[in-house]
């Protein structure tokens, strides 16, 4: 997800009115992060209730 807003990033400096700025690129990272952090606990939140479940 890091390299698609780097992307991004490069893509707006050929639209007028926008530029690249690295403020974004790290927001974006840091988003990227927060969403494999929160889907990694919620899997791993599920995988316990179902190896309860069936024990």
């Amino acid at each position: 997800m890091t390299l698609w807003g780097a992307i991004d990033e490069a893509h707006q400096a050929w639209i007028p009115g926008r530029t690249m700025d690295s403020g974004d690129l790290v927001a974006d990272a840091a988003g990227a992060v927060a969403g494999a952090v929160g889907a990694g606990l919620r899997s791993r939140r599920r995988d316990g209730a179902r190896s309860t479940a069936t024990s």
